[in-house]
């Protein structure tokens, strides 16, 4: 994977991958979940399928695998913000946006992006599993972490591949209040919503949720017996995005 670096607005280098399809200039954008980067295999696997149709676009979120800042356990609206630089930096390299794809915490992101987007003719909005409901006690963290938040203000979380990532008072607050339902009723552009059928990480019904706000062209496709990172089931999934892309465009 051959990586590259996009300086935005705000001076911070996003690092990003570029798969080329040099039969067209139509492009999807690929958004990684929360505890990983752009070389998450989900995306790995949709990228090597899509970009038999499509340029596709993988990058890592500020604080995640190479790009600057600090990785944020919450930050919805910062990843909003980085989304729409991806968009912009596409377009300004002449491709055409067709849809913007966001796994899990990604997805939740990408609703939030969508709420900012002013005309219907913005790309197709596609979520895999994300979530949209406030979260009032994380089941990842213990009790013994929570009063480390309180009483310091971060603590850390190890996840399955041995790393730490630092979670801060800040975050979980705002995971307390997610606006992601409220964003959705403000959405114009068409939406995709993908979700597994056994995701016990973030329930089908999160998906439910969303759709019943959105007031867009929208569409709830449930991808039966996927799980949360639809480990299995990849191959159906990059065909519904095709699939779909295809049918509005």
């Amino acid at each position: 994977m051959s990586i590259e670096y996009f300086t935005c607005s705000t001076n911070q280098r996003i690092a990003y991958s570029l798969t080329r399809n040099e039969t067209t200039k139509d492009l999807v954008i690929l958004a990684h979940g929360m505890f990983c980067g752009m070389d998450f295999s989900l995306l790995v696997k949709l990228c090597t399928n899509l970009s038999l149709h499509f340029n596709v676009l993988r990058f890592d979120f500020f604080g995640s695998g190479q790009s600057d800042g600090e990785w944020k356990y919450g930050g919805y609206e910062r990843e909003a913000f980085c989304l729409q630089e991806m968009v912009r930096f596409a377009r300004e390299s002449g491709f055409i946006v067709k849809a913007v794809v966001g796994h899990s915490k990604g997805g939740t992101a990408l609703l939030y992006y969508g709420s900012t987007i002013d005309s219907e003719n913005g790309p197709l909005l596609i979520p895999l599993a994300p979530r949209v409901k406030a979260i009032l006690k994380d089941r990842r963290l213990t009790e013994q972490q929570f009063n480390q938040l309180e009483n310091e203000g971060y603590t850390y979380f190890t996840d399955a591949n041995g790393k730490k990532w630092k979670i801060d008072k800040e975050s979980v607050e705002e995971r307390k209040h997610l606006k992601t339902l409220e964003k959705c009723e403000i959405i114009k552009v068409p939406v995709c919503i993908i979700h597994g059928t056994r995701d016990g990480t973030c329930p089908f019904a999160e998906s439910e949720s969303a759709k019943a706000k959105i007031h867009s062209s929208v569409e709830l496709v449930p991808v039966e017996g996927a799980n949360h990172s639809f480990v299995g089931k990849e191959d159906i999934v990059a065909d519904i995005i095709y699939n779909k892309i295809k049918s509005i465009n």
